[in-house]
C-alpha cells in the first residue's frame, strides 16, 4: 500500500518509537506519526523548532530527537517539545545526524559547526580545531568497540576513540564520492559507507576492500542510508 503523506517535498528519514509507531521526517512539512492506520502531522505550530527535519532518533527512554535545519535540535518526550539551539550551547542550528553512545551521551552532527555532545545537562562542541577534517558533518555512527565515526563534507573518514579524533583514510573522490551520508557495521566488524556519488564502500579498518556502484547493479551511485 502506498501513502502520499508529503507529496511536494518528500521524506528525509524514518524511525520507530518504543510503541511501534513509525515517524517520518520531511523536507519542509514537519514530522508524521503513523500508528498503523492513521497519520498525524506535527509542525512548528505544535512545538517543533523548524519544519525541515532531516534526521530522527529514538532513545532507550522513549524520547524522540528531531534534527532540524534552522531550528536546532528538538526532543519530544511524548507530551511536550524541548528545543535546543546555539543559545543553549548547540554547535549549530542545522543538525544532520544523531547518535547515542553507549555511555548515554547524545551526539549531533551539524551542518557547519562540527559535532556536539550532550550529557543531559550541557553541550560540548568539537570542530576542526579539535581534529575534525571539516565542520560540515553528515553522519555519526558508534561501532561495537565504542568508536565514533564521522562522515563529513569531503572524503576524509574520521574516528573518535573517546579521547581524540584521528583521520583513518582519505577516500578516492572519483571512485567513492565526495560525502559520506551514513554508516553501518557488519558481523565482521567492517564499516560500510553510503556515499554521494560513489555508491557504497566497505572499510576493514585499514583500507577499502569492497565497492559497489551502478556498474555492479546498484540503481544509483548516490546512497543515503544503510
Amino acid at each position: 500500500q502506498t501513502y502520499d503523506i508529503a507529496p511536494y517535498n518528500g521524506i528525509t528519514s524514518v524511525v520507530e518509537d518504543r510503541n511501534g509507531h513509525l515517524w517520518f521526517g520531511s523536507y519542509d512539512n514537519g514530522v508524521y506519526q503513523f500508528d498503523g492506520e492513521h497519520f498525524t502531522r506535527y509542525t512548528t505550530r505544535d512545538g517543533l523548532g523548524h519544519n525541515y527535519v532531516p534526521h530522527l532518533f529514538s532513545d532507550r527512554e522513549g524520547n524522540l530527537w528531531f534534527g532540524t535545519w534552522g531550528g536546532g535540535l528538538c526532543r519530544y518526550d511524548g507530551w511536550r517539545y524541548s528545543n535546543y539551539t546555539r543559545d543553549n550551547g548547540l554547535a549549530h542550528d542545522e543538525v544532520e545526524a544523531i547518535c547515542r553512545s553507549r555511555n548515554g551521551d547524545m551526539w549531533f552532527a551539524t551542518r557547519g559547526g562540527g559535532a556536539s555532545r550532550y550529557d543531559g545537562h550541557t553541550f560540548t562542541n568539537y570542530d576542526t580545531s579539535d581534529g575534525l577534517p571539516h565542520n560540515l558533518l553528515w553522519a555519526i555512527y558508534e561501532d561495537r568497540a565504542a568508536n565514533l565515526w564521522f562522515g563529513s563534507n569531503g572524503t576524509q573518514l574520521t574516528r573518535f576513540d573517546g579521547e581524540r579524533f584521528s583521520a583513518e583514510i582519505n577516500l578516492d573522490l572519483h571512485s567513492v564520492g565526495a560525502m559520506i551520508w551514513s554508516f553501518c557495521e557488519d558481523r565482521h566488524g567492517h564499516l560500510w559507507l553510503a556515499t554521494n556519488g560513489g555508491g557504497i564502500a566497505c572499510y576493514d579498518g585499514e583500507q577499502i576492500i569492497k565497492r559497489f556502484t551502478r556498474a555492479d547493479g546498484l540503481p544509483h551511485d548516490v546512497v543515503w542510508q544503510l
